[in-house]
């Protein structure tokens, strides 16, 4: 059991509104000028360039085309304003535009989907856990895949391991994962990313925390069910952060994950919002909010040597790893939303949204 000290949970809102993005201007050929509304996409040269949903294109030709690319002596070629946009000003004839490119939470064109970075459907048959969409494969140790598509563990010591430095390089991320508990043992662990004191004593210089545990120094994790310090509160799924030897931020999820189901995990973190959405068969089931800095989710912080399914930093609950298996597990490089991960729910695991 991890105990927990100096602990600060985050704020916990439900079902929050989100505010519209800031104005800025968008960007075309020589001498457009911006528009309003969300960030403008940047016109390709021969190619229109298109506004995001709600956004504004931005300056166009002398003609007063929108977003678009001119081609000197030629009409423009523009590009269409999202859902609400108004015309831009317009702007001098000139040579070709800058080549394009789609700005980053959803104000780009309709190319600007979510950026998913790693994707393990554990297809195949042995020990290499394949990265589908960035090349990181993974090793199941002490065990082997079946060929059907999916990581059975046997909750005693098999786990999967991921390349080490792939959670820290991310600042806004979602980890979505199709799994099936069996419901064994407490403080198993779904995930548990980042590094520790392998003997648990502080002063072992031989300590490199790497593929052993001990004592969790910088870790992201997520239980099935804990056991609460407070024998008169209940178990629940646990989802925490310490980014910091002895700083510890659990936020506890309400309930038990459900036993012997599949099920959908969703965890979408936003650097910008401060805030971690956790999701259960695309609903939303918490949100934490966490304005300070010192105190918020920042993945950057953690130094992954063990970014692990299955196995905990820690060594007092390695009484057992997790049981059960994985259908799919995905990583992100943006905080989906509620829509996105309800989506992705829907299709399911080995179906990717367009």
């Amino acid at each position: 059991m991890i105990v927990l000290g100096a602990c600060q949970d985050l704020a916990t809102v439900n079902l929050l509104e989100r505010d519209d993005p800031s104005s800025s201007a968008g960007v075309s050929g020589a001498g457009a000028s911006g528009g309003n509304g969300g960030v403008g996409a940047i016109g390709g040269a021969g190619a229109s360039g298109g506004a995001g949903n709600g956004a504004v294109a931005g300056g166009g030709a002398a003609t007063g085309g929108a977003a678009g690319t001119q081609v000197a002596g030629s009409a423009p070629v523009g590009g269409e304003a999202g859902a609400g946009g108004d015309a831009a000003d317009a702007g001098e004839a000139g040579a070709g535009a800058v080549g394009g490119e789609t700005s980053a939470a959803g104000a780009g064109g309709a190319d600007a989907t979510p950026a998913l970075v790693h994707r393990y459907d554990f297809s195949g048959t042995g020990t290499v856990v394949r990265d589908l969409v960035g090349g990181a494969d993974g090793t199941f140790f002490n065990g082997t895949l079946s060929g059907q598509g999916f990581a059975e563990l046997d909750g005693r010591n098999q786990y999967v391991a991921l390349p080490s430095g792939i959670v820290s390089a991310l600042s806004n991320a979602t980890f979505v994962m199709w799994i099936e508990w069996a419901g064994n043992g407490d403080w198993e662990r779904v995930f548990d990313f980042g590094n520790n004191d392998r003997s648990g004593v502080e002063s072992d210089p031989n300590d490199d925390g790497t593929a052993e545990v001990g004592v969790g120094i910088t870790t992201f994790w997520l239980t099935p069910r804990n056991i609460p310090l407070n024998a008169n509160l209940p178990d629940e799924a646990q989802i925490g952060f310490q980014p910091a030897r002895g700083r510890l931020y659990p936020n506890e999820l309400g309930i038990v994950l459900p036993i012997a189901r599949a099920i959908q995990v969703a965890v979408a973190l936003d650097v910008n919002e401060a805030s971690m959405s956790v999701y259960l068969d695309g609903a939303l089931l918490l949100r934490a909010m966490n304005p300070d800095p010192t105190r918020m989710i920042d993945l950057r912080l953690l130094d992954d040597e063990n970014n692990w399914l299955g196995r905990s930093q820690w060594i007092q609950d390695q009484v057992s790893n997790f049981q059960g298996r994985y259908d799919e597990f995905r990583i992100y490089s943006t905080a989906l939303d509620d829509a996105e991960v309800a989506e992705a729910f829907a299709l399911g695991p080995d179906v990717v949204p367009p």
